[in-house]
């Protein structure tokens, strides 16, 4: 799936909270490694997801312009 959301229930370590918030699946505009909001963090200044490659929307040419 490309480009597209899961509802997934999310649980932290010790499953002591859930969470129903999407799951968002896309690729990395840098490297296009498949990447996705619950393996990856997520960035505090632009919301996207950041690679491992360390590309988040904040280093994408004319973002926020």
């Amino acid at each position: 799936m490309k480009g597209g959301k899961l509802m997934l229930i999310q649980s932290d370590k010790n499953n002591e909270t859930e969470s129903k918030k999407p799951i968002r699946i896309t690729h990395c505009f840098n490297c296009k490694k498949n990447i996705n909001s619950q393996q990856w963090d997520e960035c505090d200044s632009c919301k996207g997801i950041v690679c491992s490659c360390g590309s988040c929307f904040c280093s994408w040419e004319n973002y926020g312009s």
